[in-house]
Order: C-alpha cells, then structure tokens, then sequence
C-alpha cells in the first residue's frame, strides 16, 4: 500500500498478502477498494474472534468477488481519485491552518483579557 494517511493502514491480527495481476488489475485501484468505507465494512462483518483480538478470515480477502473494470479505465478512476483526494487534502490543510490560528486568536484574546491588556467595560 502507498499513500497511507500519516502512514497508517487498517488490518488485521494477521497479514494478508494481495498481489494483483498488472494486466487485471492494478495496485492503485485495488488499494482503492481495500479503503473504501463498503469494503471494510463488509470485511468487519466477517470478523471472528473476541474482544480486541478480532480478525477478517484472509478467505473474506481471497474469496471477494467483485466486477474490475479493464485496467485503462481502472488507471483513469485511480487517477481522478488521486486528484479529487490531492485537492480534498489541500483543502483540509487550508482548514486546519484557519483552526490554528483562529485557536491562536482564542488563547491570546483570554490571554489580553484576563491579564488587562484589553479593557473589556469598553465593548
């Protein structure tokens, strides 16, 4: 896998190796699917186990059928993925920043205000 939010995947207690075959299916696109909110949650209705040491059966994996798309068209939805999530994350960046410094602004205006920088009366 390959540009894993902070370097983090999900799994199991167990690997499961996936290995596609290029002229079938690319690894972009099957990473795709490996993180998509239906994937997991159908794999998390497979789990067995008890408490935190649940696990996906690698049989959920080997056994998951589903229609692939041929590779070109695979290569063009992984490449408007790669976009829409670049500029979705630049966004959230941006936002994160605007967080920051209006927490920034919070902290010195409780700051000023309870050390009598500013005279409140006066608002």
């Amino acid at each position: 896998m390959s540009g894993l939010l902070n370097g983090i995947g999900f799994g199991t207690t167990e690997l499961i190796v996936a290995r596609p075959l290029p002229e079938e299916l690319l690894g972009a696109f099957l990473q795709y699917l490996f993180i998509s909110p239906d994937f997991r949650k159908l794999g998390e209705s497979h789990m067995y186990g008890a408490g935190g040491q649940k696990r996906v059966p690698d049989d959920f994996v080997r056994n998951f059928a589903t229609a692939f798309p041929p590779p070109e068209e695979q290569a063009q939805i992984t490449a408007f993925l790669d976009q829409e999530i670049a500029r979705l994350d630049a966004l959230t960046t941006e936002a994160q920043r605007a967080i920051d410094l209006l927490q920034e602004r919070r902290t010195a205006l409780i700051s000023a205000a309870v050390t009598g920088q500013i005279d409140v009366r006066d608002t």
